[in-house]
């Protein structure tokens, strides 16, 4: 499960399975170079008869462009054979195409292409509703709703990667965007949820000793970091560095006995006092790292 569009997703879904042959640059700017990797284990495991045991991928976040939505229908254009004045004669307007899709007037799809261009619909009318009306719960709350359905349908024994940015992913409410202490970040709803299981869930942060930074998304900019810049002694990150060097590391917060325990960490902005195994369980810590060429679609 990865932050990005349930419309793009979807479509990433199909191109690691196969069902896709290409996608558009709306689609690759999470990290093609992964998406690549997960369509060459799957094609190996199709040519194996192992099709059952395939990665899934889903997009749990925000439409957060309208292109997204328009390129996934254009898609199913082809994928399914349709006319290719389906959705353009309802002017992609995810309100008509669901009001038609509901009397029916949608022709030449099965049960299960209808259930995917619901889903699509129904997730890109709630995007441009919480777009229009920005509030952060009500955006955890859409993925919240995304994650879970994600859970729910799962088969047992299956293993679940959901890949967020590190404030959703808190298991505690640390880093807050709002000034409520009522917000619950998703790392902290599935906390909730999975309170029963110890076992259930693990969620851990990466970091970097240096590398290309960008510190917003949509934006083009980017900045280089060293953390020998802002190195405080006595620092996880001091350490970690004089001990391993260019390697990468992973910190297991769980084998700390001490919950209570807060530590000093460098992140590429700042110095953060982070209560270990409470906010994360885990660190993973990459020698350098860089913004991925995909990210350009966003400097077009």
């Amino acid at each position: 499960m990865q932050e990005t569009s349930s419309s793009s997703g979807l479509m990433i879904d199909y191109y690691i399975k196969g069902k896709l042959s290409t996608l558009e640059a709306d689609e690759k700017f999470v990290d093609f170079i992964m998406i690549e990797k997960l369509a060459n284990f799957n094609q190996r495991l199709r040519e194996e008869g192992r099709e059952e045991e395939q990665i899934s991928y889903v997009g749990f976040d925000l439409n957060h462009m309208r292109t997204e939505y328009q390129t996934a229908l254009a898609h199913m254009i082809s994928l399914y054979q349709l006319p290719s004045h389906t959705f353009t004669s309802y002017n992609s307007d995810a309100l008509k195409i669901k009001e038609a899709l509901e009397k029916g007037q949608i022709k030449g799809i099965d049960a299960e292409q209808l259930e995917e261009i619901k889903y699509i619909t129904e997730a890109q009318i709630e995007s441009a509703e919480i777009l229009a009306n920005w509030d952060d719960f009500d955006r955890e709350d859409f993925i919240e709703k995304y994650v879970f359905k994600a859970i729910d349908e799962s088969k047992e024994g299956e293993k679940l990667l959901v890949n967020a940015g590190a404030w959703h992913a808190q298991l505690i409410l640390h880093w807050n965007v709002t000034k409520d202490d009522s917000f619950q970040w998703l790392g902290m709803r599935l906390k909730e949820r999975y309170k029963d299981d110890p076992n259930g869930l693990y969620s851990f942060f990466c970091n970097t000793y240096k590398g290309e930074i960008r510190s917003n998304l949509y934006r083009p900019d980017s900045f280089n970091y060293e953390a020998d810049d802002k190195l405080r002694a006595g620092s996880l990150i001091s350490y970690l560095m004089k001990a391993y060097g260019n390697k990468t590391v992973f910190v297991d917060f769980k084998t700390v006995p001490d919950n209570s325990l807060s530590i000093d960490i460098q992140i590429p902005h700042h110095i953060i006092d982070l209560p270990v195994n409470r906010q994360f369980n885990g660190m993973l810590v990459y020698p350098e790292i860089h913004v991925p060429k995909t990210l350009k679609y966003y400097e077009d």
